[in-house]
C-alpha cells in the first residue's frame, strides 16, 4: 500500500475514534463525506499499490448490457470488512460468500463496493479479484446511479458509527439484509450491555425499514422474516427468505484420517468428545452446555471441545468455571483453521449448539455437512437448519442436553442415522441459491417500483 494511501487511512481511522455506544445518524454522515471530500487524493482514487480497483462513476468498468438500458450498477455497504474481527463470525462469513457468488452469478452486472478507507482483509482482496467488483467511496455514491444499494447487516455499529440508511442514496432502491433481532427478543436477563439506546437504535431502524417504499428486506431464514412482521411491523409481501449456503457440498473434501488423527493430537483431544462452534456469548448458552457434560461424567466420561476466538470477551469467564469445577476433559482450541474444524465435526459424537436464539446458525448447518449430528433447540431458526438430523431441546433445561449427549455418544446406530440424514438435510443449502433468490427479490423490487432499469430479464438468469 503507497505512503499516501496509508496515511490517509489513518487519518480516516483516527477520526473514527468516537463514543462506543449509540449511533451517529445524519450528521455523522455529513461530517464524513465532508472529510473525505476534503482528503481523498487523485491518486488515491486512481489506484493502489495492492491492486485495489478504484471505480469512477464517470468512467464505469462495464458496458450497457445488450446495448440497452443503463448498465446494472450493484453499490454494496462493504464496512464491514474493515472490522477484522467480523470476518471469524456468521455475519462476515455470510456477507463475504453472498457477494461472492452473486458476482459470479451476474458477471453482466457492476459491483462497487463501498468503503471509508482501504480494507486490508483477505477476503476483500478476494473479492476484487472478480472481473466485475470494484471499490468505490461513498463521497461519490450519488454519481454512480445505482440500481440498488445493498445494505448486508442493518443492524450493526461498526466503530460506534454506523448510519447505513443515511449513506443509502435518497434515489436509489434499497436492499437490506437483516440477520437476527437477538437485542429486542432477550432484552432482559441475559445482556446488560444491551442497553435502552441499543434497543431504541434496533426499532428506529425498523421504522425506515418500514417507512421507506423502495426498500426489499432480505431474512436469513423463516425465523427472522416472522420476527421482522411481528416485531418490525413490516409487511410479509416486502421480505424474502434468502438462507446461507455451504462452502462446499456434502461428502467433498472430507477430512483424512491423517488430518483427524493430527487434529486431535495437536488439541490432546480424547475420544469420544462433544463439540461446541462458536462464540460464547450468554445467548449462546455454554453455561447450560457445560452444566449438561458435567452431570454426564460420572455415567459416560467424555471430553467437551471449545472452539471459537481467542479474543472472546467471555473466554476468561468460562475457562474460570472449568478450571474452579476440575474438568480436566474440557479443551479450548481458540481459533482453528478450516481444515482442522472439518476434522473436528468428522470425529465429534455431536455438536452440542444449544443456543436460546439463532437467526441462522452457521455451525449446525457445517456440522450436519460433515455428518456430525447436533443438538440444537425448539427456539430460533435451528430447527429450520437441522430438520430431523439432530435433537431439538429446551435451551433452558439441561438435563434435556445431557440426555441428547448422552444419546449420541452412547448410541452409534443412531449416530450413524442422523449424520445420514444431516448429509441429505446440507444438500438444501448453496451459495447459489442464496444469490438467485436474492436476485429475483430485486428484480421483483424493480418491477414493482418502476424504477428505469436495463433488460435484466437478458442477463444471467
Amino acid at each position: 500500500m503507497s505512503e499516501e494511501t496509508n496515511q490517509f487511512n489513518n487519518r480516516i481511522a483516527s477520526f473514527y475514534q468516537g463514543p462506543s455506544q449509540g449511533e451517529c445518524e445524519a450528521p455523522c454522515v455529513d461530517v464524513t463525506a465532508r472529510f473525505i471530500r476534503q482528503t481523498i487524493s487523485s491518486n488515491v482514487m486512481e489506484k493502489s499499490s495492492n491492486g485495489n480497483k478504484l471505480s469512477s462513476p464517470e468512467t464505469p468498468s462495464l458496458s450497457k448490457i445488450h446495448n440497452t438500458g443503463r448498465p446494472v450498477r450493484i453499490g454494496i455497504d462493504a464496512r464491514i470488512f474493515l472490522v477484522e474481527s467480523s470476518m471469524e463470525r456468521g455475519l462476515g462469513h455470510y456477507t463475504f460468500h453472498h457477494l461472492l457468488t452473486l458476482s459470479e452469478l451476474c458477471p453482466d452486472w457492476q459491483f462497487l463496493l463501498f468503503v471509508d478507507f482501504l480494507a486490508d482483509s483477505k477476503e476483500f482482496k478476494q473479492l476484487l479479484k472478480q472481473p466485475n467488483i470494484e471499490v468505490a467511496f461513498f463521497e461519490n455514491i450519488d454519481k454512480y446511479h445505482l440500481s440498488i444499494f445493498h445494505i448486508p447487516d442493518c443492524m450493526s455499529m461498526i466503530g460506534g458509527y454506523d448510519c447505513p440508511f443515511k449513506l443509502a442514496p435518497t434515489a436509489t432502491p434499497v436492499s437490506i439484509l437483516a440477520h437476527d433481532l437477538i437485542p429486542l427478543r432477550m432484552s432482559e436477563g441475559c445482556y446488560d450491555q444491551w442497553a435502552t439506546i441499543t434497543q431504541q437504535g434496533y426499532m428506529r431502524r425498523l421504522r425506515l425499514m418500514k417507512e421507506r417504499e423502495d426498500v426489499v428486506v432480505l431474512a436469513n431464514s423463516e425465523y427472522t422474516r416472522n420476527d421482522l412482521m411481528q416485531i418490525g411491523k413490516i409487511d410479509s409481501s416486502r421480505i424474502s427468505v434468502v438462507w446461507a449456503g455451504l462452502n462446499q457440498l456434502p461428502n467433498e473434501h472430507h477430512s483424512s484420517p491423517e488430518v483427524i488423527r493430527a487434529t486431535l493430537e495437536k488439541y490432546k483431544i480424547k475420544l469420544p468428545f462433544i463439540l461446541h462452534v462458536g462464540g460464547l456469548d450468554p445467548h449462546k448458552n455454554f453455561f447450560n452446555t457445560f452444566s449438561a457434560y458435567m452431570s454426564l461424567q460420572s455415567k459416560v466420561p467424555s471430553a467437551l471441545v471449545v472452539v471459537g476466538s481467542d479474543v472472546d470477551p467471555y473466554k476468561t469467564h468460562f475457562k474460570d468455571i472449568v478450571q474452579f469445577n476440575k474438568a480436566e476433559n474440557v479443551v479450548f482450541t481458540g481459533f482453528v483453521a478450516r481444515s482442522e474444524l472439518n476434522a473436528l465435526y468428522a470425529s465429534a459424537a455431536g455438536l452440542a449448539f444449544p443456543s436460546q436464539l439463532e437467526g441462522f446458525g452457521f455451525p449446525a448447518l457445517e456440522a450436519v455437512a460433515h455428518g456430525c449430528p447436533v443438538i440444537g433447540t425448539r427456539t430460533g431458526a435451528l430447527a429450520e437448519i437441522i430438520g430431523d438430523a439432530g435433537f431439538l431441546v429446551d435451551p433452558l433445561n439441561y438435563k434435556q442436553i445431557a440426555s441428547a449427549m448422552e444419546s449420541l455418544l452412547t448410541q452409534p446406530d443412531l449416530r450413524a442415522e442422523l449424520s445420514k440424514k444431516g448429509y441429505e438435510r446440507a444438500k438444501s443449502f448453496s451459495w447459489q441459491r442464496t444469490a438467485q433468490l436474492t436476485k429475483d427479490a430485486w428484480q421483483e423490487l424493480w418491477e414493482k417500483k418502476a424504477v428505469a432499469q436495463p433488460d435484466y430479464r437478458c442477463v444471467a438468469t
